[in-house]
């Protein structure tokens, strides 16, 4: 029996706590740091809940491609729920990311608009254009002067603490998610007596659906955690029944490594 029909029961399982648990928590919907954390925990079960759905085997066979790439976006979305538990001002950050990416937007815009129509619909009134992009770069100057700015997805990780995960499985994730030559091969190639067989949807190795489905799992565990550490204290309480389920998840990677 493969890993994946081992695990994905008790993953499934695991999930399954996690939202039963979300749904008991309380927060104050006036508290800016609450709702950011609470949304960004709500991305975290979403995203997690998607990777069920690729690993759950829709005509006989999962989608591994799908699940390493939705799993950096569950990783990000965790280092960033980290970080405005740690900090009620990291909303400042996300912030300044988001302007810095209008900025990117409008500056390509206004020089490449005629031959790029995804542009066209930004410059359609350039002085509404032109002020909204002043506008943008006044709010960056601002938020510069007081020390907030843009951080690359390393920085961010490393805020929050986690720079080992950025080393380790985030970087694993990003060589599976760019399409590169290993990745390919991996998914699809196969030596032949004849040359080379390309496959589609191919079973995931073991080692892939260890490291898939245990880094989800710690995920939306630990982003329960952070939640509850923040909205009922330090340390957070009544996570038994999710850390028993965790730990029972985790048991099979020993009986495989025996």
């Amino acid at each position: 029996m493969s890993l994946l029909r081992k695990a994905f029961p008790l993953f499934e399982e695991l999930y399954r706590t996690v939202f039963e648990t979300t749904s008991t928590l309380k927060f104050d919907n006036e508290n800016r740091q609450n709702i950011i954390a609470v949304s960004l925990h709500g991305s975290v079960l979403e995203i997690a809940f998607g990777i069920l759905t690729v690993l759950r085997k829709n005509r006989g066979v999962p989608n591994g491609t799908a699940a390493w790439i939705l799993l950096r976006s569950l990783l990000e979305a965790l280092i960033d729920l980290l970080n405005i538990v740690a900090d009620a001002g990291y909303d400042e950050v996300m912030h300044a990311s988001y302007l810095d990416q209008q900025k990117r937007s409008l500056r390509v815009a206004s020089t490449r608009a005629a031959s790029n129509p995804f542009f066209k619909s930004l410059v359609a009134d350039p002085a509404g254009a032109a002020q909204h992009a002043q506008w943008v770069q006044s709010e960056l100057q601002r938020l510069k002067q007081a020390g907030v700015v843009p951080l690359s997805v390393k920085e961010r990780f490393e805020r929050a603490g986690q720079l080992n995960l950025y080393d380790g499985p985030y970087s694993i994730l990003s060589s599976h998610t760019h399409s590169n030559l290993i990745a390919l091969e991996g998914r699809h190639i196969e030596l032949s007596p004849d040359g080379f067989d390309v496959h589609y949807f191919r079973d995931i190795p073991d080692e892939d659906t260890q490291m898939i489905i245990d880094s989800a799992a710690g995920a939306i565990a630990n982003s329960l955690a952070a939640v509850k550490s923040l909205l009922e204290g330090n340390p957070p309480s009544g996570l038994e029944e999710v850390s028993e389920k965790l730990k029972t998840l985790r048991s099979l990677w020993k009986v495989g490594s025996a």
